[in-house]
């Protein structure tokens, strides 16, 4: 298995995934010389990865801003470079298949960029449509094309949402969470999260949701402010069809409950009323079997079959409200 490694929560969780299935993996990590910040921390994670795993880091080397219009961090830009830049992380990793005779591409795309989107035009479409299993299946025919059907495109954790992901990785694979690097890098001056977006404001929520040192995680200040409340969907109306907003409203909501249960503030629990009305272990498992559930195509594929079983065993017991310290 060839898997493209970026560090962030959704590569080290399916890296591990494919561990616990005993599968053999060559991590690759891709230098586009856009991020230089970013490459020295994850090179300098590359030790403690060959200790936790016995894996060695494969690097291959992609001067991005020769096919894009994409070279200053900060300025607006098309997002025509996420085009080319996917098939060409794909195309990339052909090579290390043939060296390796692997036969399969793992690709580390989450629900949330598959889920419809109210975009700023107008538009409703995956929210990320070059990382949706609509594209996966585009660079799946590619991979076949160009491999003669050696080669296959593969991902293990598209029908999980971004907190069961949280959950797995930091819950059931500690040692490797502990290498997660996630926000862009390049501009903060904090050693990992830049501490005024989405992805840090709902990882913070998150990790009170499962009562963990956020210091340890390495945030420095408290995400809990209410100048950040506009990081969250759990308060905004949205499109009717727009299932990103609803589902990672949902998420929110349902940290909220766990967080408050664990005797953690966050004004997000007060706006939703959540710190006045008590908790039933009905309301709970209704919301964690959504947002915790496998939200997925059926494979008949092996290796879907047993990941699907190993994340199923997992995410039981928080299912079932015995997970994250939750007691009714």
């Amino acid at each position: 298995m060839v898997i493209p490694f970026s560090f962030g929560k959704d590569s080290l969780l399916s890296l591990a995934l494919l561990m616990r299935m005993g599968c053999d993996v060559v991590p690759v990590s891709i230098n586009e010389f856009m991020l230089p910040r970013a490459w020295k921390m994850k090179t300098a994670r590359e030790d403690d990865l060959a200790r936790i795993t016995g894996l060695e880091m494969r690097h291959v080397y992609n001067e991005i801003q020769l096919l894009s219009d994409y070279e200053v961090i900060g300025v607006p830009e098309t997002r025509l470079y996420q085009v080319s830049a996917h098939f060409i992380h794909l195309l990339a990793m052909l090579p290390l298949c043939e060296y390796y005779s692997a036969r399969h591409i793992v690709l580390n795309n989450e629900l949330l960029n598959t889920l419809t989107y109210l975009h700023r035009t107008g538009i409703i479409a995956p929210q990320r449509f070059m990382q949706s299993r609509r594209a996966t299946d585009i660079m799946r025919s590619m991979a076949a094309f160009a491999t003669g059907g050696t080669v296959s495109v593969v991902n293990l954790i598209d029908g999980l949402g971004d907190f069961a992901i949280h959950y797995l990785l930091h819950e059931h694979f500690p040692e490797l969470s502990k290498l997660r690097i996630s926000c862009d890098m390049e501009l903060t001056r904090h050693r990992l999260w830049c501490h005024n977006c989405d992805r840090c404001a709902r990882a913070y929520l998150f990790s009170l949701a499962l009562d963990e040192n956020t210091e340890e995680m390495g945030f420095r200040r408290s995400m809990a402010g209410k100048k950040l409340m506009k990081h969250f969907n759990a308060l905004n109306r949205h499109h009717r069809r727009d299932e990103y907003r609803e589902f990672t409203g949902r998420e929110e909501r349902l940290a909220c409950r766990m967080a408050r249960a664990h005797g953690h503030r966050h004004p997000l629990i007060s706006a939703l009323g959540y710190d006045a009305v008590p908790d039933t272990k009905e309301d709970f498992s209704s919301m964690a079997r959504t947002v915790f559930g496998i939200h997925e195509r059926r494979f008949l594929r092996p290796l879907y079959r047993r990941n699907r079983k190993i994340i199923d065993s997992m995410l039981s017991k928080i299912r079932s409200c015995s997970g994250g310290g939750i007691h009714f």
